[in-house]
């Protein structure tokens, strides 16, 4: 079992965490059904927890708080990702950076990839690497999860990370009990991705930016962009006539 980032186009709010939990694959060896589905954690603003009863469900349904406001603090803003990921447990988030009602994808941000490589190198750096990082001592550049140094243990195998694109279409998301479909992409190696980001500043950034640009690309072949609204219609009664 290897840990998973489930990164999802999202349109439907409330609704596309409740698909994506509920359908999930549980990519385990003989899981099947519910048994063999994996829990999915979901980043949720810091501003939600400040309610007490809002912030007793989001914490008990494992929801990972992130503050947004602290973009120069990776170590922080990626504590709680690393830890589950660390665990072996799934996260589930939406790189577009909101829920939005356009005939094509958004623009993605580049957290989720920020998160899968700074979580993937941690557990991947050799010891003469950590010694040319600052001899392993964390920075908010090079952070490393609070279970990094457990990263030897057999019960946990270094460069272990899956990332799996998804999409959800839905025919009219305004219309109860309108049609769905939600996809999955082939899952997107690291490995290409860790040499330039273990290469400091410049190396990081330019890991980030390509591993945003394929993740892009895969939810793109996954999903309907139209360039306006008036093309999504055309094609939608043509499907109507067709089929």
């Amino acid at each position: 079992d290897t840990p998973i980032m489930l990164l999802s186009t999202h349109h439907n709010t409330m609704i596309d965490v409740a698909l994506l939990s509920s359908h999930v694959p549980s990519l385990r060896k003989g899981g099947k059904g519910e048994q063999g589905r994996r829990k999915l954690h979901y980043w949720a603003k810091s501003g939600l927890f400040k309610n007490p009863i809002s912030n007793l469900i989001l914490t008990s349904s494992g929801n990972i708080r992130v503050d947004r406001r602290r973009k120069g603090d990776n170590r922080s803003l990626f504590q709680g990702t690393f830890l589950a990921l660390s665990k072996r447990q799934s996260i589930a988030l939406f790189p577009e950076g909101g829920s939005f009602t356009r005939p094509c994808l958004t623009p993605l941000k580049s957290g989720a990839a920020w998160a899968a490589l700074e979580f993937y190198c941690s557990q991947s750096l050799t010891e003469e690497e950590e010694e040319e990082e600052g001899k392993g001592v964390p920075s908010a550049d090079h952070p490393r999860h609070p279970q990094a140094d457990d990263s030897t243990s057999p019960s946990f195998k270094p460069r272990e990370l899956t990332i799996l694109p998804a999409s959800i279409v839905y025919t009219d998301k305004s219309a109860y009990r309108s049609n769905v479909l939600l996809q999955f992409s082939k899952p997107i190696p690291l490995q290409p991705y860790t040499k330039h980001r273990i290469q400091r500043q410049e190396g990081s950034r330019r890991a980030v930016e390509r591993l945003t640009r394929e993740i892009e690309e895969a939810l793109k072949s996954i999903t309907i962009n139209a360039p306006d609204w008036e093309t999504w219609k055309a094609m939608v009664c043509a499907r109507e006539m067709l089929w």
